[in-house]
C-alpha cells in the first residue's frame, strides 16, 4: 500500500477522507473505552463495594445478637460470649449449628 500511497492521493478522492474518518473513528473508541472504565471505577464500584460492607456488617451484627441470645453468660454484670467450639461454629456459618 505504501508503494501506492502517491497515487492514491493523487487518483482517488476518498483516500484521505477515509483516512481521516478512520483516525476518528479510532479516537473516539478510545475515549470511549477510557471514559467508560473509568467512569465505572470511580463512580460505580466505591458504591457497590460500600452497598455491600453495609450488608455484610448488618448480617455480622444479627449474627451475633443471635449468638448472645443463644449462649451469652453474664460475667459481672457483663454479657459475654465464650469461646467454645460451639460458639465458633455458631459464628462462622455452620447451617448445622443454627437450628
Amino acid at each position: 500500500m505504501w508503494q501506492y500511497r502517491g497515487e492514491l492521493r493523487r487518483n482517488d478522492g476518498i483516500y484521505l477522507p477515509a483516512a481521516i474518518i478512520g483516525v476518528a473513528a479510532g479516537i473516539a473508541l478510545l475515549a470511549a473505552i477510557v471514559l467508560e472504565v473509568t467512569g465505572r471505577m470511580v463512580l460505580l464500584i466505591p458504591k457497590a463495594w460500600n452497598r455491600a460492607k453495609r450488608e455484610g456488617r448488618a448480617e455480622q451484627r444479627k449474627l451475633e445478637d443471635e449468638a448472645y441470645k443463644r449462649f451469652g453468660i453474664e460475667v459481672d454484670g457483663v454479657l459475654v460470649l465464650p469461646r467454645t467450639p460451639e460458639v465458633e461454629r455458631f459464628l462462622a456459618g455452620d447451617p448445622d449449628e443454627r437450628s
